[in-house]
C-alpha cells in the first residue's frame, strides 16, 4: 500500500505557520485560504499543472497547497524573468499561472485570498496526497543549454522535505528564514516544506542583502537560515552580534568556499551544514564545514557507491521512480573506507558551478 501525505498534520489549528511584514498566519487560517483558492482553480486534468510565481512564501504555500488540493501539479519557473514565465505558462499543461503581482497575466493570489477571507469556506481538512502522485516540475538552471525539466512526484519532493525535517532536528519551536526564492527547488524544500512537514514557522520575507538578512532574522526571532555561499559571504562582513544565535545554517547551490567558512565560525561562531544535491537527483550527503575538508555524509535512505571511473553511483528514494539504479552521476567521488561518507572530486562532465549557475567549460 502506498504512502500518503498530510502536509499540515504537524500543526496544531493554532500554530503560526507564517510570520513576516505581511502578518502571521496560524494553521487553521492558511488552511481556509487554501481552501478558498482551490475553489476558484480550474478543474483538474491529467497531468495539468499551475505555475506559481510569489514574492511572499504565504501566497506561494497557499498557490502550492491549493493546485494539490484541487489535483493540479505545481510548474515551478527556473527564474522569475516575464519572458522564462510567459514561456512556461503557454504549455499545453498549463491550465493557471497563479502570482502575487499587479500583473495583468495570470490571476492574482492575493485577491482570492481576500475574497475567501470574505466568504470562507467549509472548514475542512485537507486532503492526503499519494507518494505516487505527480506534485511539481521544477527546472534546472539551463546555462550551459535549455532548462531541463525535472518531474516529481510526492514521495520524492515531500517524502524529502520530511527527511530533511528529522536529520536536522527542525520542529515546532524553529523559525526558517530563507534567502533563497521558492521556486528554486533548494528553496522550495528547505524553505517551505521541510518547515511544513516538520510543524515549524517559516518566514514570509526572502531578504538577500546582508544588513536586511541580519534585521528579518532579529525581528522574527530565526533558528534556522536556509541559504547560499554568496549570501553567507556577505553575512561575515556583519559586526559579531548581529545575528542571532541560529541553530542551523544551510547552504547549497553551489560549493561552500573554505574561507566563507572559515569567516562565519570567526565572526559570529557559526557552521554551515553543506547540501550537496541537485534538481535530478534531489538532495545526496551533507557535511558541517569548518574547513570544507570534511567527508559527506549520505542522507538518510540513500546509498552511494563508485564505479570503476570514479563516478558517483546512486540509488535514493529521492530519484523518480522510473530511474534505473543506480544512478550514475555526473560527479566524481572518493569512497571512503566505511563505504558510505565520501569525498567530492569534482564533476566529470565539464560543468561547474558559479554563484549557483552550471556553466560548462567543455
Amino acid at each position: 500500500m502506498s504512502a500518503r501525505f498530510q502536509p499540515l498534520a504537524a500543526y496544531r489549528d493554532d500554530a503560526v505557520v507564517a510570520i513576516g511584514e505581511a502578518g502571521s498566519r496560524t494553521t487553521a487560517e492558511l488552511r481556509r485560504d487554501v481552501l478558498a483558492v482551490a475553489e476558484r482553480l480550474p478543474a483538474a486534468t491529467e497531468g495539468s499543472e499551475v505555475v506559481i510565481v510569489c514574492g511572499d512564501r504565504y501566497c506561494f504555500t497557499v498557490g502550492v497547497l491549493a493546485a494539490w488540493e484541487t489535483g493540479h501539479g505545481v510548474a515551478l519557473p527556473p527564474n522569475t524573468q516575464p519572458e522564462v514565465v510567459r514561456h512556461l505558462s503557454r504549455r499545453s499543461a498549463v491550465t493557471l499561472l497563479l502570482h502575487d503581482t499587479d500583473a495583468d497575466e495570470g490571476a492574482d493570489l492575493r485577491a482570492w485570498i481576500a475574497e475567501g477571507r470574505a466568504r470562507p469556506p467549509e472548514p475542512r481538512e485537507l486532503r492526503a496526497i499519494d507518494e505516487n502522485r505527480h506534485v511539481a516540475t521544477v527546472y534546472t538552471s539551463g546555462t550551459t543549454g535549455d532548462h531541463q525539466a525535472c518531474a516529481k512526484t510526492a514521495g520524492q519532493l515531500l517524502g524529502e522535505a520530511a527527511v530533511l525535517g528529522q536529520t536536522f532536528g527542525i520542529g515546532g519551536g524553529d523559525r526558517v528564514l530563507a534567502t533563497v526564492p521558492p521556486h528554486h527547488i533548494y528553496g522550495l524544500l528547505f524553505g517551505i516544506l521541510m518547515p511544513l512537514l516538520s510543524g515549524a514557522s517559516f518566514i514570509r520575507d526572502t531578504p538577500f542583502h546582508a544588513e536586511t538578512v541580519a534585521a528579518t532574522a532579529r525581528r522574527w526571532g530565526a533558528t534556522a537560515l536556509v541559504s547560499v555561499p554568496v549570501h553567507l559571504r556577505s553575512l561575515t562582513v556583519l559586526e559579531a552580534g548581529s545575528l542571532p544565535a541560529f541553530h542551523a545554517v544551510f547552504s547549497s547551490g553551489a560549493p561552500l568556499p573554505p574561507a566563507t567558512a572559515a569567516a562565519l565560525i570567526e565572526s559570529h561562531d557559526l557552521r554551515a551544514t553543506e547540501v550537496f544535491g541537485s534538481s535530478e537527483t534531489g538532495g545526496i550527503a551533507w557535511r558541517v564545514s569548518e574547513t570544507c575538508r570534511e567527508p559527506w555524509q549520505p542522507l538518510p535512505g540513500i546509498r552511494v557507491d563508485v564505479d570503476v571511473s570514479g563516478r558517483l553511483l546512486l540509488d535514493s528514494p529521492f530519484l523518480p521512480p522510473t530511474e534505473a539504479r543506480p544512478y550514475v552521476a555526473g560527479d566524481r567521488i572518493e569512497l571512503l573506507e566505511d563505504g558510505r561518507s565520501f569525498h567530492l572530486l569534482g564533476r566529470s562532465d565539464g560543468i561547474i558551478k558559479i554563484g549557483g549557475k552550471r556553466v560548462s567549460l567543455a
